[in-house]
């Protein structure tokens, strides 16, 4: 174990706008006692990418080196930080407690990290880790192919000389969505006034919940409760166009735009491609419905 006091600082990069990402450490951190550590075994990150991952695992951690000075030198080398608008923190004092073998807590670190590249606006609490039979040398590592947003996981971990475990993970999940405040029946129309968002528990959800935007041109795909989460399986976008139906044809760029009328040949929701007879010519052509009545050419 060794001690590494470090000046706090918070480093800002680029603009303030938007979601933060952010690198943290903790004032006490554990990591196994490998040959070379790097900021990616000791960070905690959020609403980070597998690209910021892989630069964090390029910065070698010393407890002589200024992390100041480092970042500065690191922004020479990548513009990664002011794409992402990273954030860096770091307590007044860090201690680091090197640990012989598999170490639990930076696994954990790991997968959260890997966890919160695959969903942002996800927050994931590890309910259950079984992973104290594990006995593997210093230099595991894990695969992060194997990392999902599920309530259950089975996560290998492997050491240099191929030796490999599984660990058992159960997650709780939340993520942003939208719960009726009333029931509705099959086929009525709900809007944001119907609607209310707040986290809700993803965890065993095979679909992501629905937004506002879905709202739009959508019905009740079967009757709901109040209470329920909305998910796409519960919607069906209503028909904006309908064979036989005069449409308006768009073609064009927004500095110049055309349009005729034409016959749609099928039916077609909103974001459906759809074949449409262009009234004057005869010839049938495929567009994009766009809206109630509006199909633009591809």
């Amino acid at each position: 174990m060794f001690l590494s006091r470090i000046l706090f600082f918070s480093l800002f990069i680029g603009s303030v706008a938007g979601a933060r990402t952010e690198v943290s450490f903790a004032p006490v951190t554990e990591v196994s006692d490998r040959s070379v550590l790097t900021w990616a075994d000791l960070a905690v990150v959020k609403s980070g990418t597998d690209e910021l991952l892989r630069e964090l695992a390029q910065i070698p951690w010393t407890r002589e080196a200024d992390p100041r000075a480092v970042l500065r030198e690191r922004r020479l080398m990548s513009d990664v930080y002011s794409r992402l608008n990273v954030k860096f923190v770091l307590p007044a004092k860090m201690e680091v407690k090197r640990v012989s073998g598999y170490n639990s807590a930076e696994f954990r670190r790991k997968l959260l990290n890997q966890l919160s590249v695959i969903c942002g606006e996800c927050r994931f609490e590890i309910r259950h880790l079984q992973d104290a039979r594990v006995r593997l040398p210093s230099d595991w590592s894990m695969d992060e192919s194997a990392v999902k947003a599920a309530g259950s996981l089975l996560v290998p971990v492997s050491s240099a000389s191929r030796e490999t475990t599984w660990i058992a993970v159960q997650l709780k999940i939340q993520r942003p969505g939208l719960v009726l405040k009333r029931s509705a029946l099959i086929g009525q129309k709900i809007g944001a006034d119907d609607v209310e968002s707040r986290d809700v528990d993803a965890t065993f959800a095979r679909e992501t919940p629905v937004r506002l935007e879905d709202l739009s041109q959508a019905a009740v795909a079967r009757t709901l409760n109040a209470g329920q989460t909305l998910y796409p399986s519960d919607l069906r976008k209503e028909e904006a166009v309908k064979r036989g139906q005069i449409v308006k044809l768009m073609m064009g760029t927004d500095d110049f735009e055309v349009s005729v009328s034409a016959t749609a040949e099928e039916n077609g929701r909103a974001g459906d491609f759809v074949k449409v007879k262009n009234t004057e010519s005869g010839k049938v052509l495929s567009g994009l419905v766009t809206g109630v009545g509006q199909v633009r050419l591809q």
